[in-house]
């Protein structure tokens, strides 16, 4: 529940709902996205060797700008709510499969 619900409620909220919003309305879209997705990024990060632990920094960076980009197109946090939670169901489908081989 936590990874499919709570997570994505909570941090659009933080990320796309205060962060994004106040840096794009005084400095612009641009910035409030790249900003948002570096400390998105930032968050997720998790310890390990480097090219793994890089590989998730960008993806995590590049998902936080989409998901402000969801934000900005349908101007509703509902949409990058549940675009998060189906990002994290994957992951999770992922992670499941493989412990399982």
């Amino acid at each position: 529940a936590g990874a499919g619900v709570v997570a994505p409620v909570t941090e659009e909220f933080l990320f796309r709902g205060l962060i994004y919003r106040s840096i794009r309305d005084r400095h612009g879209i641009a910035l409030g996205a790249v900003v948002s997705a570096v400390l998105f990024g930032a968050i997720h990060y998790v310890p390990g060797p480097w090219p793994d632990a890089l590989a998730l920094q960008i993806t995590m960076v590049v998902t936080g700008l989409g998901l402000a980009l969801v934000y900005e197109r349908r101007t509703t946090l509902l949409a990058p709510i549940v675009g998060h939670a189906a990002f994290n169901l994957i992951a999770v489908a992922v992670i499941v499969s493989d412990a399982l081989r």
